[in-house]
């Protein structure tokens, strides 16, 4: 069932489509809201999705609507950067994920590393921009919360994204990628 809490709106001045938005976390228990919350999280990224997860679940992130969002914010931004962060990657031979295969096609906007101890707050994280946030728990569980536009705790997680992505290790170009 999902829930939204309602939060005072925000008193920031800043500009773009991201003030428009209403600041009201939602609350997700189950996969079909969890795939509605991750398509409007991906939906209202401007420059940025950062994205962390143990296994990128393809019942989540391989549906025709998410994969088209993030096709269409890749194509529509000149500078549009996509960073996945996981704790490794899939083993070479296996079926290639939806989203790997994107970035070997659009190596310019995608970045993947990996990095054992994340030491994240989460089990799964998504990030639009520094306002947009996805977050679970428990990878394993669907229970989670989602908010398009909370300056507070989207800036909270991408702080400590950003300090595990420069401790993960990068991929050797598109090797890599073409080898899963």
């Amino acid at each position: 069932m999902t829930t939204s809490l309602e939060q005072a709106p925000s008193s920031t001045s800043d500009t773009g489509s991201h003030a428009q938005l209403p600041s009201v976390p939602v609350v997700f228990t189950t996969q079909p809201e969890i795939r509605e919350q991750l398509l409007s999280v991906t939906r209202c990224a401007e420059k940025q999705l950062a994205i962390w997860s143990t296994n990128l679940d393809s019942s989540l992130w391989e549906t025709s609507s998410l994969l088209e969002a993030v096709k269409r914010f890749v194509l529509a931004r000149r500078h549009a950067r996509v960073r996945i962060l996981m704790p490794q990657l899939p083993e070479p031979g296996a079926r290639k994920h939806a989203l790997f295969a994107m970035a070997e096609r659009l190596p310019a906007s995608f970045e993947i590393r990996t990095v054992a101890n994340a030491g994240l707050d989460a089990g799964e994280l998504v990030l639009s921009d520094d306002r947009g946030v996805l977050y679970r728990i428990h990878s394993e569980r669907w229970d989670g919360m989602a908010n398009q536009n909370d300056l507070l705790v989207a800036r909270f997680y991408l702080a400590q994204f950003d300090t595990a992505w420069r401790a993960a290790a990068p991929l050797a170009a598109n090797d890599e990628l073409s080898e899963l």
